[in-house]
């Protein structure tokens, strides 16, 4: 994998949230790929969607300390901060693609760090935005056709994940077994 890449918030939930099945795994690995490679990428707009989905989404939320941890961990990889001009951009994505206003500000965010991938499932699988792919991790090619085809096994919403923030260090991954234990309630 080695080059840099935009995850979107989506993908990091599916990673944290063991009751997503394929999903959960498939988010997991993608994201401990890119600790290992330091190389993801993420915005100021992904910490707090993740931060908001880990408090108060959830079937059973997390702490404010344990999701401040979560944060913290995620502070180590490059983080581009949303500005003015960043607003103006994603205004203008968002009228050339045609795509949510939120999404345009993932995009803006991709293409300002000069990513070359975008790994989310709210977008295209595969469209070019302005310099950055978007790749959705949970679309498989069909044997018989190069069209991808979408994982539709959805999250059980059965369990949650917590984390046992006592052996978190900041800087490593927090879906590391060195960092945090996973454990669904």
């Amino acid at each position: 994998m080695s080059a840099r890449a935009f995850v979107d918030t989506n993908i990091l939930v599916y990673a944290h949230d063991t009751g997503c099945g394929a999903k959960h795994g498939r988010a997991k690995s993608l994201v401990s790929d890119l600790w290992q490679e330091r190389s993801g990428v993420i915005n100021t707009q992904v910490l707090q969607e993740l931060y908001v989905n880990l408090r108060r989404i959830a079937k059973k939320p997390m702490l404010q300390a344990e999701a401040k941890q979560v944060l913290a961990d995620y502070l180590t990889w490059e983080v581009v901060v949303n500005d003015g001009e960043s607003i103006l951009g994603a205004l203008e994505l968002e009228e050339r693609y045609k795509i949510s206003f939120w999404d345009a500000m993932i995009v803006q965010a991709a293409n300002a760090a000069g990513v070359e991938r975008l790994y989310s499932e709210d977008l295209n699988h595969g469209q070019r935005y302005g310099s950055v792919v978007a790749v959705n991790p949970f679309v498989e090619a069909t044997a018989n056709s190069r069209q991808p085809t979408p994982d539709v096994r959805l999250c059980s919403g059965d369990k949650r994940p917590t984390f046992d923030t006592r052996r978190a260090t900041v800087g490593r991954s927090p879906l590391s077994v060195e960092s945090f234990q996973l454990k669904t309630s």
